[in-house]
């Protein structure tokens, strides 16, 4: 500052950097002589401005101009801020913006733009309106605060915090008092006039970092009791009350969410075995996890857990009944392999007297490409197979259709005469009992390298009488002779053994008619139904149909029974009897996951519940002479926390998880996981919202509280 001296002795004071021209016009206006006064002109000199007569019609005393008052350089007045700002009712603008960190100080600069009397002007007035108005000052601070936070917050999210609250503390401190240090030397160097900023800017540091030690060491535990009220009330208005709809309490929507979550059932494989379940399915359908809940609950849950295994038996039993209806659908009803035999014998004489005849009586073009194609497969057929043909026509009645046929030393076969329908259908024959038999048997009932030939070859023949004579196909699909079909018959009854190989079993098939495979099919039926027949009833497992099921999965389930399946029953009707398959396994494992012989359990809890019961209550206790223990019984049985009220919670929430996981079925129960998942989505969502709305909160608050405390230190110190 340039200071003036007054006649009186006293001090003008006048900005730095103020020329003397402008002081000395100053001072002559406001303090020159008049005419006849006497008084002298005030003089001016590169290093100092003589004492001036003041003029008394300005009314303006000597000495330093009083505060609020400032010079004007352009028009040399001084101009009272202060009396400016009273008539203006202060600016609640400049009170809002002093509100921000680091720069709210240098507002009245900002709005000044370097002009002294307006600099002055815009602090006088923020400064009015902060006194006059202060409960709208913190909320307009508080306004400012909010619209600076997001930026705070994201800059204090960059920083490394404990996880602990204590820890949170000590950093919030460490932070808040460092930040704080470094907001104060810049606010207050902004704050301070010239000549004094350095001081001020020190000055505030010390006292803002002070106050902002104390307000981020308390910001955490106060973000972390908002979080835990937040959490609190959105977790009832949109988890407990949805939970309780369902007929659950918050804990037992909770365990359920956990399980069901770790199974991958909201969405992913869980869910996927949940539907594959159809009517019956359940909740507890969704995997490991969420079975091996249950299986505790229903130990701990008393009644509720006969009635989850009733349940689940009844499930279990339909699961049974409905796959054997499946093999009934897919392989046809269970006969016996004997009684299968006599229904072929005796049930296809009509169809193959009529079928048979007229495709025995139809020629055959030998002047066809198709038949040249087969004249050379009849040259392969053997001795063995021509006189074994000639014996079965004999057998049947057919003498006088006898192959006409040479056969040499070595074995070859030369036809006299082109055989006819009949004759090559029996050859067909005879190669198939040859390969079954003979040479043609394996060591465990599979076939030779020599059977397999053999029956190919019978394959490959029919193939092309067929394309020669359309009857014979239709004979062989509606009405196949006896010995076919009970070879096909056999066969299937040996389809499912090990000893019986995959490519094998495709080979077969290969060629097979209609009527063979559906003879095959009933041979399958037929060895599936003889061993659930075997199954025993045990002592602990009274449920037949989910004991014959058991052992149905069992062998139906490996990967090479699965591939000679699929290879007779088709992809479709394979696939329909896999289904059900899968969904009997669900139930049977289900079952299983519940042990319904947990006796140790169930006398361990007999045990406690009597022990409870027998139990001396407080006055017991005292006297025995434990009036420590009498004193925490009254304490307990006040507040419901003696043993018997806490096992019975403990039972009631149980309750609840059984009647979730077993109670709803087929479309229920995916209505009830997708309420599930509803709960379990928003758990996380409340969190987050909690802890942004808390941050938030505090957040804004903490600035407003981190500048009125501010003041107080500042008074406190100063």
């Amino acid at each position: 500052m340039i200071e003036v001296e007054l006649p009186d002795g006293s001090i003008a004071e006048f900005p730095d950097g103020t020329s003397h021209d402008v002081i000395k016009g100053a001072l002559q206006k406001r303090f020159g002589a008049s005419s006849g006064g006497g008084a002298s002109n005030s003089q001016t000199s590169n290093a100092s401005v003589e004492r001036a007569q003041p003029n008394p019609a300005e009314g303006l005393p000597y000495g330093q101009p009083p505060e609020g008052m400032v010079l004007d350089p352009e028009t040399g007045q001084m101009v009272d801020t202060k009396a400016i700002a009273d008539q203006a009712g202060g600016s609640w603008a400049g009170s809002f913006i002093k509100g921000m960190p680091f720069i709210g100080e240098y507002a009245d600069e900002l709005v000044g733009g370097g002009d002294p009397v307006k600099t002055e002007l815009a602090r006088q007035m923020a400064d009015k309106f902060e006194a006059d108005n202060p409960k709208t000052a913190t909320a307009g601070r508080i306004a400012t605060g909010l619209t600076t936070l997001p930026a705070a917050v994201m800059a204090g999210g960059a920083l490394p915090m404990p996880a602990s609250i204590a820890g949170k503390m000590g950093a919030g401190a460490l932070y808040g008092g460092s930040s704080g240090a470094i907001e104060g030397a810049i606010s207050g160097y902004g704050e301070g006039r010239d000549g004094e900023r350095a001081e001020r800017a020190a000055q505030r540091a010390a006292h803002s970092g002070i106050v902002g030690t104390l307000v981020g060491g308390v910001t955490p535990s106060l973000i972390a009791l908002g979080e835990k009220a937040l959490k609190g009330g959105l977790d009832y208005l949109r988890i407990t009350r949805q939970a309780n709809k369902m007929g659950l309490d918050r804990g037992a929507a909770d365990v359920l969410n956990n399980r069901l979550g770790a199974d991958d059932a909201f969405g992913g494989a869980g869910a996927a075995r949940i539907a594959a379940a159809g009517d019956d399915a359940m909740l507890a359908d969704a995997g490991p996890s969420t079975q091996a809940l249950l299986d505790l609950a229903v130990q701990k849950s008393g009644k509720a857990g006969n009635i989850a295994r009733e349940a689940i038996e009844a499930r279990a039993g339909r699961a049974g009944q409905n796959f054997d209806a499946a093999l009934d659908s897919a392989l046809g009803q269970p006969q016996g392999i004997a009684t299968a035999e006599r229904a072929i014998r005796d049930g296809s004489r009509a169809a193959r007297s009529s079928t048979y005849g007229a495709a025995y009586d139809m020629p055959i073009d030998y002047s066809a490409p198709a038949a040249r194609e087969m004249e050379d497969l009849l040259s392969r057929v053997g001795p063995g197979a021509v006189r074994k043909a000639n014996r079965l026509m004999e057998l049947a009645g057919d003498r006088s259709k006898q192959i006409l046929a040479d056969i040499a030393d070595d074995g070859t076969v030369t036809f006299k005469t082109m055989p006819d329908v009949r004759q090559i259908d029996y050859i067909t024959r005879a190669l198939r009992e040859e390969a079954e038999a003979g040479e043609g048997m394996g060591a465990l009932g599979g076939q030779t390298d020599i059977g397999r030939a053999l029956k190919g070859l019978s394959t490959n023949i029919r193939g092309k009488l067929r394309e020669l004579v359309p009857e014979y196909g239709a004979a062989l699909d509606t009405a196949a002779d006896p010995i076919s079909r009970r070879q096909a018959l056999q066969f299937g009854n040996r389809l499912l053994s090990p000893a019986t190989a995959r490519d094998e079993v495709t080979f077969t098939l290969d060629g097979m008619s209609k009527a063979e495979r559906q003879a095959a099919k009933e041979g399958v039926r037929s060895h599936i139904d003889d061993l659930l027949a075997n199954v025993k009833r045990s002592i602990t497992d009274g449920n037949m149909d989910a004991r014959e099921a058991q052992r149905a999965v069992r062998d139906l389930s490996s990967r090479a029974n699965k591939e000679k399946l699929t290879a007779l029953l088709g992809d479709d009707e394979a696939g329909k009897l896999f289904t059900e398959l899968d969904k009997t396994a669900q139930s049977l494992d289900l079952r299983a996951s519940v042990a319904a012989n947990s006796k140790t359990y169930a006398r361990q809890s007999a045990e406690q519940e009597v022990k409870d019961l027998t139990e001396p209550g407080a006055f017991g206790k005292l006297l025995q002479g434990q009036p420590l223990n009498a004193t925490q019984r009254i304490a307990q049985a006040a507040t419901k926390q003696a043993p018997k009220d806490i096992l019975e919670r403990e039972q009631g929430m149980y309750s609840n998880i059984v009647k979730a996981l077993v109670g709803p079925q087929g479309g229920d129960a995916m209505l009830a996981l997708r309420q599930l998942e509803q709960i379990y989505q928003r758990n996380p969502k409340n969190a987050a919202v909690a802890r942004a709305l808390a941050s938030y909160g505090v957040g804004a608050a903490a600035l407003p509280s981190y500048q009125k405390g501010r003041k107080v230190v500042e008074a406190l110190l100063k």
